[in-house]
């Protein structure tokens, strides 16, 4: 019986972790959402190579192609999309429970 409950304590501990590093998650991903660029990346391949585009609204189709020295763009704009994904799983956690 000691075995049962160390291991169940033991698990609660680390669910406990993983719910605090998920909130810290959260909280920075909501604070590097502030600070964003407006629209949002596509990428596409031409002839083997990837090119990024800076779509500056969702309606727009093609975007602005984002030359090779801007890598800081791409990177922010890639940040920003996952950030929002990780708002959308907590948003769709929270209608779970």
């Amino acid at each position: 019986m000691y075995i049962i409950t160390e291991s169940i304590e033991n698990l609660k501990s680390q669910l406990n972790k993983r719910r605090v590093h998920l909130q810290y998650l959260i909280r920075d991903a909501k604070q590097s959402l502030d600070h964003a660029p407006s629209g949002c990346l596509r990428a596409a391949s031409n002839g083997g190579r990837i090119q990024f585009y800076w779509r500056k609204a969702a309606s727009e189709r093609g975007g602005t192609y984002i030359k090779k020295e801007n890598t800081d763009l791409v990177n922010r704009l890639a940040q920003k999309e996952y950030d929002e994904k990780i708002l959308i799983c907590n948003d769709l956690c929270q209608e779970a429970n």
